[in-house]
């Protein structure tokens, strides 16, 4: 891991925290955050989602996050024992239950960001295998997610040293979300690029900055998506090293899970209700254990996928010289080879 600031190294207590978390709206603003079933559906085409009907510009937020004011302790906090993720309204600066949150309202740190499962965001959000056309959401357990894109920087170029200028104003407002690992400013195109140490952190960076106005002046907000892969080969075969490693470990803590829970069976898809009709003496699972099902059933499904592929190539029979002399290279290659070469 690559070095992290000591006030990003661990979760704080209740008692370092020192205050409950304070309530940020009074809830005028949830309706216009509030999830829609379908609208994650984009069409690049129009360049709009399923339920953009109108043709109107963006829109700037009206809440951000302020972690100095904002931050503090809360349900979540009081029991060191829940798995709890952050709260995406208290990242929007829109949350409404204050102290009462059953999530976190601070800042994640690298404690967190190892807790968090590749399966999920730190908002506790499912990702998938493969980025939104558009480069929004969640994100891909496939890929890195440490780097996000901003786009529609406001550059006043009558300015002297204008570039300085906005190197510190993007430094300055995404820097409380988490530890930087370098920011590149490409002015010709309005655009810039920052890349975290930690992936919790540029998931929360993501949510919190997006639609907000930065610059003075500034009319149309800026936008955040995530980059897309650093086509640089070195970057790119560190990204996978660094993704294989973390799909092992997960892997290795379900397993733990798994033990350490007598009732949990995930050898087969999770079982519906109406299996144990006729068995007065089933126990439904808990939250908890089916939540584990669920991502061990998933990991189950990758880790099938992989070794189906490994067998084809494998099975392939080799005829020429050249092909027998490549032979002699090929278990090298399937060594280096790491779960998400596979996945991808």
């Amino acid at each position: 891991m690559d070095k992290v600031p000591v006030e990003f190294k661990r979760k704080p207590t209740v008692e370092e925290l020192k205050r409950p978390a304070r309530a940020q709206s009074d809830g005028s603003l949830q309706s216009n955050l509030a999830y829609k079933e379908g609208g994650e559906l984009y069409n690049i085409w129009y360049g709009k989602y399923q339920f953009d009907y109108d043709k109107r510009g963006k829109l700037a937020s009206k809440t951000k996050c302020v972690p100095e004011k904002d931050s503090g302790w809360t349900k979540a906090d009081q029991d060191p024992s829940t798995k709890s993720h952050f709260c995406l309204y208290f990242a929007k600066g829109a949350c409404v239950n204050g102290s009462k949150c059953k999530y976190f309202h601070r800042i994640p740190t690298e404690e967190d960001d190892a807790l968090v499962s590749p399966m999920y965001d730190v908002f506790g959000r499912e990702r998938h295998a493969q980025h939104k056309d558009d480069m929004t959401g969640t994100g891909s357990f496939n890929k890195e997610c440490r780097t996000i894109f901003v786009g529609d920087l406001y550059i006043n170029r009558s300015k002297t040293n204008y570039l300085e200028g906005v190197n510190k104003v993007i430094k300055r407002e995404f820097s409380v979300w988490g530890p930087v690992d370098y920011i590149r400013v490409i002015p010709s195109k309005n655009i810039a690029f920052i890349r975290y140490f930690l992936r919790s952190s540029a998931e929360f960076a993501k949510a919190a900055m997006e639609n907000q106005i930065i610059f003075k002046g500034q009319t149309e907000p800026i936008t955040v998506r995530w980059a897309y892969d650093d086509p640089n080969p070195t970057s790119m075969e560190n990204s996978k090293k660094r993704n294989a490693e973390e799909v092992e470990k997960m892997v290795s803590n379900l397993e733990t899970e798994k033990k350490s829970k007598p009732d949990l069976q995930v050898n087969n898809e999770i079982e519906g209700f109406f299996c144990h009709l006729n068995n007065l003496n089933y126990n439904v699972p808990s939250e908890e254990v089916v939540k584990i099902q669920k991502d061990y059933y998933r990991v189950e499904k990758i880790l099938e996928s992989i070794k189906t592929s490994k067998a084809k190539n494998s099975g392939k029979s080799v005829t020429s010289c050249e092909e027998s002399n490549n032979e002699e290279k090929e278990p090298n290659k399937q060594e280096d080879n790491s779960i998400y070469d596979v996945v991808l």
